[in-house]
């Protein structure tokens, strides 16, 4: 694509090969994984049919539609039926709020349940993408707007996976463009409180508030999180017999993605960490990158903590169009998160989205614009087009599929170039103005 062709025509292109993809990955998907065998077409073509949790709490599970168990939503709602979660061996990585909007789906039948949950997930990521390409590119009609919520976000590997196992990232993902959206049409109250709701499934979706911390906007931002931080410890302490007890219990569910209990979710991880290992499988075997992990086990956090810091770095680089820097914040979610899994990679959908839609004037070669579009749309073809394709592994182990070995590092290389990019924007930028006032 041309970097002065227009947005609109651009996007149509794009949803056009996207389309095709879609297209050619289901007939390969039908053809490889059809099961004549099953009672439904989700069974057919699910990435698993007998999927139960992969923990098992004090509770018993039961298949939802046919054979299948949905297994997180399964978690979910042992988690939900429980008065005191953060009590329980195995206690979730949500926060209060997350339990108390999960809570009422267990008044209803474990089927019913499902089906509600997944109607307010795909609204809510519905209205989201609404709101967002009307800003955007308000001349897109409603059935372009469909397309769009269609060919990518929810046709899409993420989406499919996320469903699949009754996750809950469809319905955050819609949180998490909302909040963008807000943060385009300055409705920094809206915004923030998205994005707290999100971060109480996810708390390390926290960061995604520095979209808010501007000097015009910090003050009002702060005061809701300080009204939310206040309203959380007084639900921990309703749950516990005190807050801290009930923090602990948290802090300990989150940190079992960065230890040694964490090593089998990392190994099926789609994270920075994950495809390093998932490498090291691919060429040496299992056991060899089980013996990285366990012998590199104390520098994950660190690196965690490095990939969010250059995440939010490239946030800061002012002078990069919107999406590249988004990019570099939004990615965070799937790259330093060390457990991360495929359906993370949905925020792929809005930076491609936002770059081919959103005008902006900023100094940026053209081209390095069409080096990084290219690669943007190579990353969205991995992470969003579900093609079901499984390669074998020298070392004769599990098959591996591509996007996971590539997608994570690739990601993590355009955040480093847009860093460097953007410094060397604002370094050439002061210069110049030196000059001038000399």
């Amino acid at each position: 694509m041309k970097i002065d062709e227009h947005p609109i025509r651009a996007l149509h292109k794009y949803l056009s090969t996207h389309i095709v993809l879609l297209a050619a990955s289901t007939g390969f998907a039908f053809t490889r994984l059809y099961n004549p065998n099953t009672t439904n077409l989700i069974e057919r073509i699910s990435w698993r049919i007998d999927d139960p949790s992969w923990v098992t709490p004090d509770f018993l599970q039961t298949t939802v539609i046919g054979q299948h168990y949905f297994g997180d939503f399964q978690l979910y709602m042992a988690w939900a039926a429980s008065d005191n979660p953060y009590s329980i061996s195995y206690a979730p990585t949500y926060l209060p709020f997350g339990h108390l909007l999960l809570k009422p789906l267990t008044l209803l039948p474990t089927n019913l349940a499902f089906m509600f949950f997944w109607a307010i997930s795909l609204m809510t990521l519905f209205f989201a993408v609404k709101s967002i390409v009307s800003f955007t590119a308000p001349h897109l009609n409603a059935y372009e707007i469909l397309n769009v919520f269609l060919f990518l976000f929810v046709f899409t590997t993420s989406t499919i996976v996320d469903f699949d196992r009754g996750n809950l990232h469809t319905f955050i993902l819609g949180l998490m463009i909302g909040g963008v959206s807000c943060y385009l049409r300055k409705n920094i109250s809206l915004g923030v409180m998205l994005i707290l709701v999100a971060s109480s499934f996810k708390p390390y979706l926290f960061i995604l508030l520095v979209l808010f911390l501007e000097k015009e906007n910090y003050k009002e931002a702060l005061r809701k999180c300080a009204v939310y931080v206040f309203s959380s410890l007084v639900l921990y302490s309703l749950f516990q017999e005190s807050a801290s007890q009930a923090l602990r219990s948290t802090f300990k569910a989150l940190s079992r993605y960065g230890n040694e209990e964490g090593i089998p979710y990392i190994l099926q991880s789609g994270s920075f960490v994950g495809s390093i290992s998932r490498n090291i499988e691919f060429l040496w075997g299992r056991q060899s990158a089980e013996s990285f992990l366990y012998a590199n086990i104390f520098f994950i956090q660190a690196v965690s903590a490095l990939l969010v810091l250059l995440g939010v770095l490239v946030w800061l680089q002012f002078s990069l169009p919107l999406a590249y820097r988004l990019f570099g914040l939004l990615s965070i979610s799937s790259v330093a998160q060390a457990g991360s899994a495929a359906y993370q990679w949905g925020w792929l959908a809005l930076v491609i989205l936002l770059d081919l839609t959103f005008r902006e004037e900023k100094r940026v070669a053209a081209t390095f614009q069409k080096i990084v579009r290219i690669v943007i749309a190579f990353s969205v073809i991995c992470a969003l087009i579900p093609v079901w394709t499984w390669i074998d592994t020298p070392a004769g182990g599990e098959m591996q599929h591509p996007q996971f070995l590539v997608l994570a590092p690739l990601i993590t290389l355009l955040n480093l170039v847009f860093f460097l990019v953007g410094v060397g924007s604002f370094l050439q930028s002061k210069m110049s103005k030196k000059t001038i006032s000399a």
